[in-house]
């Protein structure tokens, strides 16, 4: 081979897959759009989407009486032996299967098909064939791109759960969650359930389509990450209705990790908060928090402004040193938390006086006791009488208390409530009573022939516009077995406006026999010889609004009727707003045989309608029910409010009067958690031709429990001064909430001191010390933990500091006061003695004497007036520095006097 046929052979291939149209030998090209492969589940449906385009399609069409598309099984080969023609829509060929159907237009290019109650023999090579008769385009769609494979699996396959790997989230961040379920069978698809639903989350469910035309149900769910959802496991449930068994339910888990800083940090202590002198005790600090490996622990105590410890857990002996308040602190890398304060107490005291100082305080207190013994007899006696007469009517109060509670007030609506029927029960029976018959009951007519014949049908039947509603129907006639065997063909046909065939005024929507169509698309799905009628009318519309009569043709000439009694007629009301439950009801009993289409679709049936107050681990049963007037696109019901205990149950069912519904069962266990809760049950009807209508019915759930969660707060706060105005209130959590009682008790006193939620009082140092409150209801009752009302005392340092300064204070007064009347003396001897002096030798000199002089002093003077005068000496050692001449010192040099002794007979000193 050259080198120019091997470059001419790549070019070909080349072009070959580039150019995906099919040459046929008389030139047309054709080429069809349809799935490689679609996965079917045994006893439902498959959907094939098939588009096509052929040369001059348009010419083609206008130029062929008939169209009609054809399914082979196996192998292309339309004429081979071992091919197997499965569909002809030409002659109405089904062959292998109970139901195909062709819902594309052919004419529009739309070959899309769908295979019903598919089995497991099913699986193979499927090829699609276009024939415009007569002889104008005749060709098999049979090269390998447009050739389906159906593969049929007994079990669906698990829907896609997006993100696949949830990575853990910060807390109040917004989480997105997909599901999506693969829906081979858009006309029976699957439904969307999640197991657990947070309080925030909001969920859309929708139809959707893909790129290669095949469907699947999507349901997406946003929450805030909350760190109560840490941990949980999410499911998202698909469950595929089936004919053949029972309804397949798969489903894909993840687990929702959310980080958080500590929540709900606390302390409890091992064995007790009041332990003996010498007990080993153990504080656990007890926090939430996420990562929670990551977790640190530091120990404070009043009192003391460092920690004291780290860790989870502390140890130690008790003493009266190590009794007092305790709090812990958690922390994480995304925050800390404090834990309340609790009260560590010690009973006993140590060291070796302790027994007898107890010994004589017990002596002294029972000479008192003794010395006072008639008199406190006397007060007991008193004091019980009065007890006693609380205790009676503290009896008597609870007597009335049961007498009237919540608990047998639902006990006794409950037994009503057995013996009462529901609104639609109390309308169908009044129904029957006024037309003395069943509705449901055959009624038989006779022709002029002798032929009996009577048809069973629904009374009512809720339709939406936009959607499809399928009638049920089945009918009998006398001998129809030998007329069945007569018969060459049975035709099936609807009319509309009049019964009479032949009128002109009336309209044929539907005759089996000629393919007629009134609307988008009609189908029987009964099979007329097996005496079924059921027929499925699409996209129904605001004209539609009429009477149907429904009549059977058995050719040639075998039988001939049409069921035109009241009971046999439909009358198709479409209307704008949907109607009401109890309307609904009554109209399905006074009604004929009606189909009634709105514009929106009726709400969902939640029973119990009246839910009742239910017990605490009480198992609820909620029922939810949407009318399903197409079966084969049936609304998808969900919750709003799923309990963590919940299980759902989802199927579509069948009433007596051949009708279809979804329903839905949720059971749980009713948790105080839950209480005032509401619960919606939506259900989302899909539309053609506009969007989803979705409805909902909300039911609120009430749960009676005892009290929880218990506690005191006081204001303003748990250490205060001496006669500030405190306010105690026990809190607590419970229903009905209207029937608590609070009681209070002080540690110390074994008699209540009150009774009430809140209680106020001034604080002395006699009220001081550890409070508790019980909470109580019909069903049970709580204790809260102690909590410490302590007083601000002023610190003995301070006190100390105040003493030590008002004594300074009057220390420096009384020596500034000795001070200066020793100065005032001392000025006052030395003004005498100058005196003196002068009055003696007026003309000698005052001798001036200064504390540096070196001068020594002799005896010059030879005066001599008196022999009395004597000249002492000086003594420059002890000079003493007075005030009295410090305050002259700002007019010259600082003078200091000498101590002066004068000796003379008398050998007389004076001194200051």
């Amino acid at each position: 081979m050259s080198v120019f046929q091997i470059m001419s052979f790549i070019i070909i291939i080349i072009i070959s897959s580039v150019f995906l149209h099919t040459h046929s030998a008389d030139g047309n090209t054709y080429s069809a759009v349809m799935p490689q492969t679609v996965t079917a589940l045994t006893g439902s449906c498959v959907q094939i989407p098939c588009t096509f385009n052929i040369s001059s399609f348009e010419d083609k069409r206008n130029q062929a009486k008939s169209i009609y598309g054809i399914w082979v099984k196996k192998k292309p080969q339309f004429a081979d032996k071992d091919s197997f023609i499965a569909f002809n829509s030409s002659k109405n060929i089904i062959k292998g299967f109970s139901d195909i159907q062709m819902t594309g237009n052919l004419s529009e290019r739309n070959c899309t098909t769908v295979f019903y109650n598919i089995m497991m023999n099913h699986s193979d090579f499927y090829y699609f064939r276009l024939e415009m008769e007569p002889n104008v385009f005749r060709a098999t769609f049979n090269d390998s791109s447009k050739t389906v494979r159906i593969t049929v699996k007994d079990s669906p396959q698990p829907p896609e759960l997006k993100p696949t790997d949830l990575k853990p989230v910060m807390e109040n961040t917004t989480v997105s969650l997909s599901c999506s379920a693969e829906a081979p069978c858009p006309k029976q698809p699957p439904t969307i359930s999640w197991s657990y639903i947070p309080e925030s989350a909001h969920i859309t469910t929708q139809l959707q389509e893909k790129p290669d035309k095949t469907q699947s149900v999507f349901s997406h769910m946003t929450f805030k990450a909350s760190y109560m959802d840490h941990k949980k496991n999410i499911s998202c449930t698909a469950t595929y209705p089936r004919k053949s068994s029972k309804d397949s339910t798969v489903e894909t888990t993840v687990m929702l990790r959310v980080l958080f800083s500590p929540k709900e940090t606390r302390i409890t202590i091992d064995p007790s908060a009041s332990v003996s002198v010498n007990t080993s005790v153990t504080l656990t600090c007890k926090s939430k928090g996420s990562p929670s490996r990551e977790m640190n622990y530091t120990w404070y105590k009043r009192g003391q402004e460092m920690a004291i410890a780290q860790g989870k857990q502390i140890t130690f002996n008790g003493t009266q040193n190590n009794a007092g308040w305790y709090s812990c602190t958690a922390q994480n890398e995304h925050g800390k938390q404090s834990s309340a304060e609790i009260q560590l107490t010690v009973e006993g005291q140590d060291g070796h006086f302790m027994p007898l100082i107890v010994g004589c305080v017990g002596g002294i207190v029972a000479v008192l006791t003794l010395s006072a013994l008639g008199f406190c007899a006397r007060t007991r006696t008193n004091r019980g009488d009065i007890v006693g007469d609380k205790d009676s009517l503290h009896q008597a109060q609870d007597k009335t208390i049961y007498r009237n509670s919540t608990y047998d007030d639902v006990h006794n609506v409950t037994t009503q409530d057995n013996t009462i029927s529901d609104d639609y029960s109390v309308c169908e029976r009044k129904t029957d009573h006024d037309t003395g018959k069943d509705q449901t009951e055959e009624d038989d007519h006779e022709e002029a022939d002798g032929n009996t014949y009577s048809a069973v049908m629904p009374q009512t039947v809720t339709a939406l516009t936009g959607s499809c509603v399928q009638i049920p129907c089945t009918f009998t006639i006398s001998s129809f077995e030998d007329k069945r065997n007569k018969a060459k063909s049975i035709n099936g046909i609807w009319l509309k406006n009049k019964s009479q065939f032949a009128d002109e005024d009336s309209l044929i929507a539907f005759n089996s026999s000629k393919t007629i169509r009134g609307f988008s698309d009609i189908q029987m799905t009964g099979n007329l010889s097996e005496r079924n009628c059921t027929t499925v009318f699409y996209n129904i519309m605001m004209n539609h609004s009429d009477l149907y009569f429904f009549r059977l043709e058995m050719e040639p000439n075998v039988f001939r009727a049409t069921f035109k009694d009241s009971s046999k007629t439909v009358r198709i009301t479409v209307k704008e707003t949907p109607l009401s439950n109890m309307t609904m009801h009554c109209m399905y009993s006074l009604m004929m045989s009606t189909i009634i289409s709105l514009d929106s679709p009726q709400p969902p049936e939640l029973k119990p309608t009246d839910l009742k107050p239910v017990m605490e681990n009480t198992t609820v049963n909620l029922s939810c029910s949407a009318e399903a007037p197409c079966p084969k696109q049936p609304p998808t019901i969900s919750w709003s409010y799923i309990p963590e205990s919940a299980h759902i149950t989802p199927q579509l069912q069948e009433k007596p009067d051949k009708t279809q519904s979804v329903f839905s069962h949720m059971t749980f266990k009713a948790s105080y958690m839950d209480h005032r809760k509401n619960i919606s049950c939506t259900a989302t009807y899909p539309r053609k031709s506009s969007k989803d209508s979705t409805v909902e019915t909300t039911v609120m759930l009430r749960v009676l429990f005892p009290p929880k969660e218990t506690r005191i707060t006081i204001d303003p706060s748990a250490s205060v001064s001496v006669n500030t105005n405190v306010t105690l209130t026990c809190k607590s959590k419970a229903s009905p909430s209207r029937e608590m009682n609070y009681t209070w008790y002080k540690r110390g006193q074994e008699m209540a001191i009150a009774w009430a939620k809140k209680i106020s009082f001034i604080v002395t140092h006699n009220n001081t010390g550890s409070y508790f409150c019980i909470a109580q209801n019909n069903h049970g009752k709580q204790s809260s933990a102690e909590i410490q009302l302590t007083v601000e005392e002023e610190s003995a340092f301070s006190q100390r500091v105040i003493y030590g300064c008002t004594g300074g204070l009057l220390a420096f007064v009384l020596l500034s006061a000795v001070f200066f009347y020793c100065m005032r003396i001392k000025t006052s001897s030395q003004a005498h003695v100058i005196g003196r002096d002068q009055a003696t030798d007026k003309n000698s000199d005052m001798v001036a004497i200064y504390a540096n002089s070196s001068i020594p002093i002799s005896k010059k003077s030879e005066k001599k007036e008196t022999d009395d005068l004597h000249y002492g000496e000086i003594d420059f050692s002890k000079l003493q520095t007075g005030d009295v001449t410090r305050e002259h010192s700002n007019n010259g040099p600082q003078t200091e006097y000498a101590e002066i002794q004068v000796t003379g007979r008398n050998n007389k000193n004076q001194k200051c």
